[in-house]
């Protein structure tokens, strides 16, 4: 039996079919001015979680780094889900909230909006309405 997120992993989804049911327009002009602007060095891109050069700690980042480097025998990205133990680790950290969930029902995501995209396309269907 496979979890939700690998039923979502082995298909691709229809991005055109979406956007033609969706109640919003097509963003690609909104797209491409936000690409634009990523060229921009003036901007401080905040969706990034990018920081002032002033405090970027490179000394401190680079001894991490080199640290880090000669621990690391692994680097791929697994099944896709996220590190097991962060999982563990967040799933126990959630039962001490109060919250119960199993590791497996942990997938960890590169950021808010990849997170909210996934819950929509998993959570909505094509038919159905909602307000």
């Amino acid at each position: 039996m496979q979890s939700i997120w690998q039923a979502l992993t082995n298909s691709t989804p229809h991005w055109n079919d979406y956007v033609q049911w969706s109640l919003h327009p097509s963003n690609d002009s909104t797209v491409q001015k936000i690409n634009q602007a990523e060229t921009d060095h003036t901007f401080l891109h905040l969706s990034k979680g990018k920081m002032g050069s002033e405090l970027h700690p490179a000394k401190e980042l680079s001894d991490a780094f080199m640290t880090v480097g000669r621990n690391i025998s692994y680097a791929g990205y697994g099944d896709g889900r996220g590190k097991l133990s962060l999982r563990k680790a967040l799933s126990h950290h959630l039962a001490s909230r109060c919250v119960s969930t199993s590791p497996d029902s942990v997938l960890i995501v590169s950021g808010s909006h990849q997170a909210l995209q996934l819950i929509s396309l998993g959570g909505f269907s094509q038919n159905q309405q909602y307000f």
